[in-house]
């Protein structure tokens, strides 16, 4: 690893330093980018989110008073992917890729529930596939990133950006048949805390989303 290399690795911290690091080394040690093979990957798959609060409110006596417990959160939702993976030797497989889903926010409590807008989730993230050995076409697959969330009628999600680090974890599967079709279940966790929940003194929480996916390549040599 050049020392350009190292010093860029000392401004990246936690996880994803790591990640960074181990995609670093496996370039270093990999052909030249030329005789690399590559592939460009479409992804379309679902997405189910945990809720991105959850809390509890009293409502007034007039309306029966209650402590509830409330919550609010995204609906299931279609996304895609596209995907730029490398191989630079026989069992790694390293890949970036950038998504985007499109969903309806809904607040629930009380038995009941109400719109409470529409936001798009734009997920970037690098990372590695593992072949496993004692299941062929399978493979184990990690990465790290970064989520936004962006809505202009979600007030909960003003300043999104405060959503850490996104760490992700999966399992590709290469389906029978004459395409290279790959089946893929993974799950995306990051910590959570919008503008609106730090101004109101609320401690950071989590989101855990969870994806499938049917992976096509479209280019390249899978």
């Amino acid at each position: 690893m050049t020392g350009a290399r190292v010093r860029s690795l000392a401004v990246v911290r936690g996880p994803a330093r790591g990640l960074l690091q181990l995609m670093l080394m496996a370039l270093s040690a990999a052909p030249a980018a030329g005789q690399m093979p590559l592939t460009v990957e479409v992804r379309g798959g679902g997405v189910y989110s945990t809720p991105f609060a959850r809390g509890i409110a009293v409502v007034p006596a007039e309306l029966e008073a209650v402590a509830r417990d409330l919550e609010v959160g995204p609906r299931p939702a279609p996304v895609a992917e596209l995907v730029l993976a490398a191989r630079p030797g026989p069992a790694l497989v390293l890949e970036l890729r950038a998504g985007a889903s499109i969903a309806d926010v809904t607040g629930a409590g009380g038995g009941n529930s109400w719109p409470a807008g529409r936001m798009t989730a734009v997920h970037i993230v690098g990372g590695v596939r593992y072949p496993l050995s004692p299941l062929p076409g399978a493979d184990v697959r990690v990465g790290a990133g970064k989520v936004l969330y962006l809505s202009s009628d979600v007030n909960l999600l003003e300043g999104s950006g405060r959503t850490g680090v996104l760490l992700s974890g999966g399992f590709g599967y290469r389906l029978p048949g004459p395409f290279a079709a790959v089946g893929v279940a993974e799950a995306q966790w990051h910590e959570f805390a919008p503008a609106p929940l730090a101004e109101a003194g609320a401690a950071a929480g989590a989101v855990t989303r969870f994806l499938a996916y049917l992976a096509v390549p479209v280019w390249g040599t899978p």
